[in-house]
């Protein structure tokens, strides 16, 4: 009965501290450059120029 309880407080205070930052550096949070890019490579390509920007790649398995 105790650790059924637990987990009913534990484990939302746990979800929350991993989604706090969204915005950060760490493996969960959401790549912010990358997406930058993709954008900017796509308008970039919608005005007609030649060369666009490399999309970014992940650094360490992880793409920021």
């Amino acid at each position: 009965m105790t650790v059924p309880l637990a987990h009913a407080f534990f484990d939302p205070d746990a979800l929350g501290d991993a989604l706090e930052e969204p915005f950060g550096r760490s493996q969960n949070a959401l790549p912010l450059d990358a997406l930058v890019r993709s954008i900017e490579i796509a308008a970039l390509q919608a005005l007609g120029e030649a060369d666009p920007p490399p999309p970014l790649k992940p650094k360490g398995f992880v793409l920021h």
